[in-house]
């Protein structure tokens, strides 16, 4: 609906006009109402109610006279009901209304013809059309084919292109006006004929002027682009030099309205009454129907200058969205952009880079605080994210700060795992230290100190075995009668062979006594065969008669076990101890650890006990 105090369009369901903001609440009542006659109208022409839809059409028009539909409808009915002259004046009501509606021309044009093809329809409105149309069609016909008969047969294309255009063939240009004028000139061709193609050259003729009729009429009303549409429509239609001549006038009068407009459409854009697409929409249909000359190329120029315009004002606004919103929406606009409008992208990474080292400033500081609080898997996890959201943003890395901070988390990383092992090694926590230098190149980087963290790992190891030896001793009794638990057992077997590598210098003794706890751990578990090598592996390899004793005892009380029971005895070790025998050292002679007493006597692994 129209606000009628500044004219501007406002949807029908508007309290307020969104223009000038004066209330427009009645008005919406009324246009309603208005088309609520309307669509009664609708519903009674569809059930040829049509007296009744004439007096809702009416009701509406009373509240609403711009309702050009309405006046359109009404015409028609009145056509229906025969009234010519009321329908002629509902169409031109409509047109008067709105010169854009393109029905309304159709029915005025068609009623044209009606009247020119029928001049007597006025004075037969009482006899019964249908009837009067069918007899007249039917003996135009006759009447033809006995006319096309009887021309020759170089005369006959020209009727039949003329009959043709009788029957709404779209060909209406001058050559065809040349041709009935050739055709009506001709001494040959019979007067009925000659008439129809004088009246066919008339109707053409006529079509030409409603064309230019329409394009002033619309100038007049001032609507240049609908001059614009007639004038194309007639040269569409190839007419005479006489009515190009005219449309080159009224194409250049609307070019120059229609150029005006616009200037007066890009001034509200640029005051922001105007949104663009609306200007652009408007430009482009003018610059389709207008051809080549001073106004397309003044249109042409004026939606250039509007475009690079709206395309500052994008970039403005897309430049705040990237300073202000956050960065991932930042980097977002900034790809838009690069798809879109790859040529001015460019002062929108300018801000995007500001924006990346501002964060990585930020990342900075915080890997230095999870540096110190020791979380380093957090700060390599932050580090990774930046090199990500460089890689997204499709900006480059800083490449030199980046391999700073990835440096600067691996030597701290370093120096908290050289500090921790250092502070187990002082506190002989064995076991805590070969578990933090598991990776010695995570502690140390040159040669010198993988050196003495290597001395270091050789000593805890050595220690560790003591440790695990002594575990061993203290439970030699039960491996000799085998009332250890599976879980010592297994405990035994997991530990034989680091502790066998491991021993210090002054326990190697213990390697054939740890040999035969290990079998008896076997054979605890099931496992026979793996005992006996092991005990064969004693007799073999340990020239030791207390541990050779030992063997020999074991297996005779455990033969069954063993599956020895029918085998013959391994002889009695020599009371005189062979040279090179590895027997243990005296209780004074031992090497206890620095922080530990020395075993007692009794605990010594010597043929006493």
């Amino acid at each position: 609906m129209i606000c009628p105090y500044c004219q501007t369009e406002n949807r029908d369901d508007q309290e307020t006009c969104y223009y000038c903001h004066k209330d427009i609440s009645m008005l919406r009542l009324i246009v309603n109402k208005a088309k609520h006659h309307y669509n009664l109208a609708l519903e009674h022409a569809e059930r040829d109610r049509v007296d009744e839809a004439i007096t809702e059409l009416k009701n509406a028009l009373d509240l609403d006279a711009s309702l050009v539909n309405a006046r359109v409808v009404l015409g028609t009915l009145y056509a229906r009901k025969e009234q010519f002259e009321d329908a002629r004046q509902a169409w031109e009501q409509a047109l008067d209304s709105d010169y854009r509606f393109r029905k309304a021309h159709d029915y005025l044009h068609k009623a044209g013809q009606a009247e020119y093809v029928f001049p007597g329809m006025k004075r037969l409105q009482k006899v019964n059309l249908w009837l009067l149309a069918t007899s007249a069609t039917l003996a135009l016909v006759l009447v033809i084919l006995i006319i096309i008969l009887a021309l020759p047969d170089r005369e006959r294309p020209q009727l039949v292109r003329a009959l043709g255009i009788a029957r709404n063939d779209p060909l209406v240009s001058a050559a065809t006006v040349e041709e009935l004028a050739a055709l009506s000139a001709d001494e040959d061709t019979p007067p009925a004929i000659v008439d129809y193609a004088r009246n066919m050259r008339v109707h053409i003729e006529r079509a030409w002027e409603e064309d230019l009729a329409i394009a002033r009429s619309a100038l007049e009303h001032d609507a240049p682009l609908v001059t614009l549409e007639a004038l194309n429509n007639l040269l569409s239609k190839d007419p005479n030099q006489t009515a190009r001549t005219a449309a080159e006038e009224l194409y250049a009068e609307a070019g120059a309205r229609v150029a005006d407009e616009l200037r007066r459409a890009s001034e509200a854009f640029r005051t922001n009454q105007l949104p663009y697409d609306t200007f652009l929409g408007r430009a482009e249909r003018v610059l389709e129907l207008l051809p080549a000359g001073a106004a397309a190329d003044q249109i042409t120029s004026l939606t250039l200058e509007i475009k690079q315009t709206h395309l500052e004002r994008m970039l403005e606004q897309a430049r705040a969205a990237v300073a202000d919103g956050t960065l991932n929406e930042a980097i977002a606009l900034v790809q838009e952009w690069r798809r879109n409008y790859p040529e001015h992208v460019a002062p929108l990474e300018e801000v995007l880079d500001q924006r990346m080292v501002t964060r990585t400033a930020m990342v900075e500081v915080q890997i230095e605080g999870l540096i110190e609080s020791g979380q380093f898997d957090e700060a390599s996890r932050v580090l990774a994210d930046l090199g990500s959201l460089y890689k997204h943003a499709g900006r480059p890395a800083p490449e030199e700060v980046l391999a700073g901070l990835r440096d600067a988390i691996g030597q701290a990383r370093m120096a908290a795992a050289r500090s921790a092992a250092e502070q187990a090694f002082a506190e002989q926590r064995w076991e805590d230290f070969l578990e933090l230098t598991r990776r010695p190149t995570d502690l140390a980087a040159d040669e010198a100190g993988l050196a003495a963290l290597g001395e270091q790992r050789a000593r805890a190891l050595q220690e560790v075995a003591r440790g695990r030896w002594r575990w061993f001793d203290e439970r030699k009794l039960a491996f000799q009668s085998l009332s250890i638990t599976t879980e010592e057992a297994a405990q035994a077997i997991q530990w034989y062979g680091p502790v066998m590598e491991a021993l210090p210098p002054d326990l190697t003794w213990a390697r054939g006594p740890l040999t035969f706890y290990t079998a008896a751990a076997r054979l605890k578990l099931g496992d026979p065969q793996e005992a006996r090598k092991l005990l064969a592996r004693v007799h073999s390899d340990f020239d030791d008669s207390y541990v050779v004793d030992l063997v020999n005892q074991f297996q005779e009380t455990f033969a069954r076990e063993l599956g020895l029971a029918e085998e013959q005895p391994a002889p009695a070790a020599s009371d005189e101890p062979t040279t090179g025998a590895a027997t243990p050292p005296p209780a004074a002679e031992a090497t206890p650890a620095a922080d530990e007493e020395a075993p007692a006597p009794a605990e010594k692994a010597s043929p006493a006990s």
